[in-house]
């Protein structure tokens, strides 16, 4: 797995400078089999929700990664997720084949795999893990930077972080699950839109210890460029509140400096 991702992290690159991060928001549905639909309880046809689509263009071919939730037609939250592939993926790997570019061939056949391993599972867990799952309401949030000096002379020393977002958590017995994303204004006072997931391990009952990994958005980091960064996690569950608190990392390449960020997420 490690090798993969390192695979897949070499790959990506080339494809990260002309990646685009945009909102889905959902939405309405109109059903066919109107009859059909009213008799099981599927007619609903408001469906509002929130998304993220992480889309990487081309010529004449775009390929997209989609996820998010969305209240169903039988009014129950629906996670989904959809990732559709540039036909010149295969085209690139056949290209790499004749020229006997294995290391490249190599490079991308693992990258592929790994995106579409991520993705079935994602898409074999959701049914199941539907009926079990959370969502709540992250509202964020504030930050302290440890580079206090550093921040101040890039511009980047804004603390007061607000915005909003989703959480969809499938709790287990000594782990849980999330998919996290949403919007908030960053050290820089831009907007800042991030898409992740990971995990919490419960050594306590309300103590969580863990870590995700997010693709994030914003003018301030990476010349304004998408680019994906690990995050260590640690939460504490009060009732109907969790405290979130997160390290990011000082990553050079991509402008970020070390910061605690803080922010609640809300469960009905």
């Amino acid at each position: 797995m490690r090798n993969a991702l390192v695979a897949l992290a070499a790959c990506a690159t080339p494809c990260a400078a002309q990646s685009q991060l945009g909102i889905n928001l959902y939405g309405l549905s109109y059903h066919l089999d109107r009859d059909v639909a009213k008799s099981p309880g599927h007619n609903n046809q408001f469906n509002p929700g929130l998304g993220l689509r992480y889309r990487l263009p081309g010529e004449k071919f775009d390929r997209f990664l989609d996820g998010g939730f969305h209240y169903d037609s039988g009014r129950t939250v629906t996670l989904n997720v959809a990732y559709a592939p540039r036909i010149d993926d295969i085209a690139r790997l056949l290209a790499d084949v004749l020229a006997l570019n294995l290391q490249v061939f190599i490079c991308r056949m693992r990258a592929m795999i790994l995106r579409t391993s991520v993705l079935l599972a994602l898409a074999l867990s959701a049914g199941p893990c539907a009926a079990q799952g959370q969502l709540g309401l992250n509202v964020y949030g504030l930050s302290y930077h440890l580079d206090r000096e550093e921040a101040e002379s890039l511009g980047q020393d804004n603390e007061v972080n607000p915005g909003l977002g989703l959480r969809f958590r499938v709790p287990g017995d000594n782990f849980d699950t999330f998919l996290d994303g949403g919007i908030y204004r960053d050290s820089a006072r831009n907007a800042a839109v991030y898409a992740g997931g990971g995990f919490f391990w419960k050594p306590t009952e309300r103590l969580r210890l863990g870590g995700a990994v997010a693709v994030l958005k914003s003018d301030t980091y990476n010349e304004g460029e998408a680019f994906v960064a690990p995050l260590p996690l640690i939460a504490y569950e009060w009732r109907k509140v969790t405290l979130n608190v997160v390290y990011v990392p000082r990553i050079e390449s991509v402008d970020t400096l070390n910061t605690l960020g803080f922010w609640l997420t809300l469960w009905p």
